[in-house]
């Protein structure tokens, strides 16, 4: 059997997972960038990010591509939970 490389962020749980998703999500970069975003290089990007766009303009693709740059998640249900999360409370409080 071939072992797995396992990265931090597939040990995490929680709230600290939750805001690796998101924090991915938004900036495009790994999560291992979150506590230091400024050492991130051009290079380091894994998607375009989308914390640029308001909420009310995102799609369903979007959310797909984001998921596709990541094809060593061993699942996507906690990621789109997130996400899906983040989205319902902007709704529910009508944010701009």
């Amino acid at each position: 059997m071939i072992p797995i490389k396992r990265s931090v962020h597939d040990c995490l749980t929680g709230p600290a997972k939750r805001a690796d998703f998101l924090f991915d999500f938004c900036s495009g970069f790994p999560a291992r960038f979150r506590d230091c975003p400024d050492k991130a290089t051009a290079s380091d990007r894994i998607h375009q990010g989308y914390g640029n766009c308001r909420w009310n303009e995102l799609r369903k693709m979007d959310v797909e591509n984001w998921l596709v740059a990541h094809p060593r998640w061993k699942s996507t249900r906690a990621a789109v939970q997130t996400v899906s999360r983040a989205f319902n409370y902007c709704c529910e409080r009508s944010f701009p």
